[in-house]
């Protein structure tokens, strides 16, 4: 993860937790000024924003924890689904990737049933978010990809 202070987990709660406020107040923005349709592309610009920042020469995260903070101030059911996706796949595989990757292609089709407005942004996401995991689909196919440990 990018940044590198402190642990993954508190990372991924500062990105998630930078979004949602982010969002909260851009979806509000949105609602108030252009309705829903506005707000779902403030979360979409957002994600955009966090994968190619111009700030750092276009060359930011993978998207996950700031889809996540994204998906739960759009519907905190959408992102908790999704947070349940990655995590089933994850505890299944011991290997962040495979969740990120789950959690990408759920996306669309949960989008479908709770976010139908932002169904299409979904769908671009997760081929961006898929795009962005590409050398880890590598390592993959390679069987090279680290597995995560619990013990110590």
């Amino acid at each position: 993860m990018r940044g590198g202070n402190g642990t993954a987990v508190g990372e991924t709660r500062r990105k998630t937790g930078e979004a949602v406020v982010q969002l909260f107040f851009a979806h509000c923005l949105g609602r108030a000024v252009g309705g829903e349709s506005l707000a779902y592309l403030c979360g979409f610009l957002v994600e955009i924003g966090h994968m190619w920042p111009v700030c750092w020469g276009f060359k930011g995260g993978k998207g996950i924890a700031t889809g996540l903070g994204v998906l739960l101030a759009i519907s905190p059911a959408y992102g908790l689904l999704e947070l349940a996706v990655a995590a089933v796949a994850f505890v299944t595989t011991k290997m962040v990737s495979p969740g990120s990757i789950a959690a990408a292609v759920g996306l669309p089709i949960l989008a479908h049933f709770f976010a139908p407005g932002f169904f299409r942004y979904a769908l671009v996401l997760a081929v961006m978010v898929i795009y962005k995991h590409r050398s880890n689909i590598r390592k993959l196919i390679n069987h090279e990809e680290s597995k995560i440990s619990f013990k110590k």
